[in-house]
């Protein structure tokens, strides 16, 4: 087994724990290069992943809260999202209406060096589309429409899912 150093994709500043149940540990942590990695740890053994490029992570002037992990299903009906933060900072987050906790769990920084916060989410579901953010910025408070990335994935395997945007269509009729 090769490790993301031996790669030559380096850790960059320390584990961020993004998720804890029962014997399971999640982490994340940012690469040297432009990239981080995902990984997992249980009394029984553990995982890892990373990915990197230069536009994972969000760099420059415009504030953004972007997705770069998830939704995936960790144990039981727990699907976890990870978020970054760009020059803004998240207050609540919505699908189709409904609210989701959003927790932030730590930083990392940009390509230029900016700080970006870690934030997450766990939904009772996989949710699809588009989530909506309450955020504050240097000018004041606005919301933020965040696509969610990845395929939407069906059948019992993966457990029920929610679409954002028929939730919230369907609320604004009633």
């Amino acid at each position: 087994m090769r490790s993301a150093a031996a790669d030559g994709h380096a850790p960059r500043g320390s584990l961020t724990v993004i998720y804890r149940r029962d014997e399971m540990t999640n982490y994340f942590w940012q690469t040297t290069d432009p990239g981080f990695c995902q990984g997992d740890g249980t009394t029984r053994g553990h995982s890892w992943a990373c990915v990197w490029g230069p536009s994972l992570l969000p760099a420059g002037p415009t504030p953004t809260l972007k997705t770069v992990m998830g939704p995936d299903n960790m144990e039981g009906d727990d699907w976890l999202t990870v978020l970054v933060a760009l020059g803004e900072e998240a207050r609540s987050l919505t699908c189709g209406g409904v609210r989701i906790e959003l927790t932030l769990v730590g930083t990392v920084s940009a390509a230029d060096g900016e700080r970006l916060a870690v934030y997450t989410y766990l939904a009772p579901w996989h949710a699809k589309g588009l989530l909506e953010a309450e955020v504050v910025r240097a000018d004041g408070a606005t919301t933020e429409r965040i696509t969610l990335n990845g395929p939407v994935h069906r059948g019992s395997l993966w457990g029920p899912e929610k679409d954002c945007d028929q939730v919230g269509t369907a609320r604004r009729r009633e």
